[in-house]
């Protein structure tokens, strides 16, 4: 029987070239990867490659979705709210009119919590659509092009736009990080504070997460530039425009001490993560439930065969928080480029392939 110790050396060996050869193949400038493995004997590592460290703070974008839908459940289960409530309940009416407009009829006050929260309101994504200048938002960063805006100016832009469908019309979904930015309103107006302050209350304080912050400040070097293929994008007016949803900060250990806790039943009930994986199919390998993404390969597509399901979420920058649910295994950190969507995922099918020997 081989020891323990030498299955951990042997995983250890294994990660780090993993980390290496994501670099060395170009997929990557930098890589930093966080893993859990709960199995009988635990096993945590936290490792990286090329131009980033494994205590490196880096830009969650999108994964910071995974922390508002938990503040959503939190004021949830304090009867704070429902999520079948109105939109214009929590947002006054009067700032958000004409929001949902689909063939000159407005639609805003048919839109739900629950609508926003499993991308199914309708709403189009401000993100593909100008904010000044002729260009989507979306094709200035990636052209290193910074840009600021307010939430009145995104509300502003969307209501220029024509809706994609009907709020909750039957199986239809569209990804709009328009619909995360409103759920941060309804955070801040129902808690009556900023949602910095809420996330230290009931994030940030209660698991030690010391080096996770909404970036605010343009001059704040502390998060590692992410890249377009070759490209470095600096683009501090924009990340500080994201606010909590896109312009959180943390570290791979500190993301997974929060997503431990999220798939551990210990910022919300546990029992709220089956509905929360109500999934509805968004493309060929993804689905979407409340606030978290499915990744399902296709059993046709290389390479062939079943492979395990990955749960969680992915950011625009390559940072990527998962669980694998079959395997037991958390996976935290960042490839660090946005060229490569598909890459987080390749990296996780393959640590989940290293660690499946068991140690």
């Amino acid at each position: 029987m081989v020891p323990l110790e030498k299955h951990v050396e042997t995983h250890t060996k294994k990660l780090q070239t993993l980390l290496d050869n994501a670099v060395e193949n170009r997929s990557a400038h930098g890589v930093v990867l966080s893993i859990y493995h709960e199995q009988k004997e635990k096993f945590s590592w936290t490792g990286a490659s090329g131009d980033l460290l494994p205590d490196q703070p880096y830009f969650l974008s999108s994964v910071a979705k995974l922390h508002i839908t938990a503040l959503i459940m939190k004021l949830r289960v304090r009867g704070k709210l429902q999520l079948s409530d109105s939109l214009c309940r929590h947002i006054p009416e009067k700032e958000i009119k004409g929001l949902h407009r689909l063939k000159d009829q407005d639609y805003t006050d048919k839109i739900t919590l629950l609508h926003l929260l499993s991308h199914r309101s309708g709403l189009p994504d401000y993100f593909d659509y100008p904010i000044m200048g002729e260009s989507t938002l979306r094709e200035d960063l990636i052209a290193g092009i910074d840009r600021s805006w307010t939430f009145g100016q995104m509300i502003n832009t969307v209501s220029k736009m024509d809706s994609l469908f009907k709020p909750g019309q039957k199986g239809k979904i569209h990804y709009s990080d328009t619909n995360f930015q409103l759920l941060v309103k309804v955070i801040e107006n129902i808690c009556g504070e900023p949602v910095l302050k809420v996330l230290e209350e009931f994030h940030f304080g209660p698991l030690g997460l010391t080096e996770t912050y909404i970036y605010g400040d343009i001059k704040d070097r502390t998060p590692a530039v992410f890249y377009h293929q070759d490209k470095k994008l600096f683009i501090p007016k924009a990340m500080a425009s994201f606010g909590a949803d896109g312009g959180l900060v943390s570290t791979a250990p500190e993301n997974m001490a929060f997503l431990k806790a999220f798939f551990h039943g210990h910022l919300f009930p546990q029992e709220y993560l089956s509905e929360m994986q109500n999934w509805v199919h968004v493309s060929k390998s993804f689905y979407y439930g409340w606030g978290l993404s499915l990744y399902r390969k296709p059993w046709y597509t290389p390479p062939f065969g079943q492979t395990p399901d990955i749960i969680g979420h992915t950011g625009m920058t390559g940072s990527f928080a998962f669980y694998i649910p079959e395997n037991k295994l958390f996976l935290t950190g960042t490839v660090n480029q946005l060229a490569e969507k598909s890459l987080p995922y390749k990296l996780a099918m393959d640590v989940a392939g290293i660690l499946s020997v068991n140690h």
